[in-house]
């Protein structure tokens, strides 16, 4: 006689993104892609933490620009604490920030300007146990591995500094980007420092313009 088969339990998603609108449009193209699936949103980073110890997930889709922490930080964070795949889905474009995504353990990378049939193809692709990229990424990513090196300055910079290079950018002041990432003021200034001999720059007119240039605020 043989057994009924256990149904299998529902894939958990979790969709993180501080903008209603963008959530309530991932959910319907999330719960058309893969139906039946336990779909929960948060808005920041620390309701992605609380729905993380609430319960295991699946996947979750992350947006890396968020109000109370930096998405490359929570995307390390949940990778190190939480057997769970990440797609980043954000509204940075794919060089540099898909590569830095990739680097911090990211299953996935889509920018929000990509077609819709991407992010449907990186939502099987990352809850079926693989990983995403696009070809254009994964040219890029091969030069760089290839070479050892990245494309521009900006490419040399550390996470915390290429962090700091977006939030002043940005028009982020030392004392907000401190708090946000959990560090002094002062410890900003010598990041931003860093950042400047890198980069051959010397004023944050010249930094602002620099990251503009490079496409690395939107």
């Amino acid at each position: 006689m043989q057994l009924p088969s256990c149904p299998a339990e529902p894939k958990a998603i979790l969709l993180t993104d501080d903008h209603p609108v963008i959530r309530k449009g991932l959910r319907v193209v999330v719960e058309r892609e893969l139906p039946g699936c336990a779909v929960a949103e948060a808005d920041s980073g620390a309701q992605t933490r609380l729905w993380m110890r609430r319960r295991k997930w699946d996947l979750v889709v992350l947006d890396l620009n968020l109000p109370d922490c930096n998405g490359f930080d929570l995307l390390w964070e949940m990778k190190q604490n939480w057997d769970v795949k990440v797609l980043v889905f954000s509204m940075y474009p794919e060089t540099p920030f898909g590569i830095r995504a990739l680097r911090a353990g990211a299953d996935g990378y889509v920018s929000k300007g990509s077609p819709e049939q991407e992010l449907c193809a990186a939502l099987h692709a990352v809850i079926g146990g693989h990983r995403h990229v696009s070809p254009s990424l994964a040219e890029t990513l091969a030069d760089w591995m290839s070479s050892g090196k990245g494309r521009f300055a900006h490419d040399e910079l550390t996470d915390r500094e290429f962090e700091v290079l977006v939030a002043l950018a940005g028009g982020q002041g030392p004392t907000e980007i401190a708090a946000k990432m959990n560090v002094s003021p002062k410890t900003i200034s010598t990041l931003r420092r860093r950042v400047l001999r890198k980069l051959g720059l010397t004023t944050n007119a010249e930094l602002v313009r620099y990251a503009l240039e490079h496409k690395l605020i939107v």
